[in-house]
C-alpha cells in the first residue's frame, strides 16, 4: 500500500490499514480482495476534518487476479497532495476531504455477481452507493446512490 500511495504523490505515507475484506465477487471460485486504509491527522468520528493536510488520504482498492497476475482497481479516493498556498486560498487548492469506506459486500441484484455498498463522508454529509464489479465489464456506474449533506 505504501508504494500505491507514493505513485499517487503522497510523498511520506503514514499507511493505515482499516479494512481488508475478501470475497468472491464474481461468483468464478476465486476471491478478490478490498483494502481501505485512511489516514487524517484530525478526524471526528467517521468524519474528516473539512480540509485534509498534505499526506491525509481515504482510498478503497480492489485487488484481482488476472492469468496469474494480480491487478489493482480504485473503487474511490480522497488525497491531499499540496497545501493551500495562503491560509485564504484554502478551498483553491484543496476542495472538501472526504472518506471512503467499504459498508458491505452483498448479493443485492439476484444475478449472481455480488454488489459492493460504499460509504462516503465529508465534515457536514454522508453518501451511500452501490456498484457492481466483473473481470468482464469492470466497474459499473452506481444503479443505487443516496446521501444527504449541506
Amino acid at each position: 500500500m505504501r508504494a500505491e500511495l507514493i505513485e499517487r504523490g503522497v510523498r511520506n505515507p503514514d499507511v493505515q490499514l482499516v479494512g481488508l475484506t475478501r470475497a468472491d465477487l464474481d461468483g468464478d471460485g476465486t476471491q478478490e480482495v478490498i483494502v481501505e486504509e485512511t489516514h487524517y491527522g484530525e478526524r471526528f468520528g467517521v468524519f474528516p476534518p473539512p480540509i485534509g493536510q498534505p499526506g491525509d488520504y481515504s482510498i478503497v482498492l480492489l485487488r484481482h487476479v488476472v492469468r496469474g497476475h494480480s491487478l489493482t482497481l480504485t473503487l474511490g479516493a480522497d488525497i491531499a497532495l499540496q497545501a493551500p498556498l495562503k491560509p485564504d486560498d484554502t478551498f483553491k487548492t484543496r476542495p472538501l476531504a472526504n472518506v471512503i469506506q467499504l459498508a458491505g459486500v452483498a448479493g443485492l441484484s439476484g444475478d449472481g455477481h455480488m454488489e459492493l455498498v460504499l460509504f462516503g463522508a465529508y465534515y457536514e454529509g454522508s453518501s451511500y452507493t452501490v456498484q457492481e464489479w466483473t473481470p468482464a465489464r469492470g466497474l459499473t456506474d452506481p444503479p443505487l446512490e443516496t446521501g444527504c449533506g449541506v
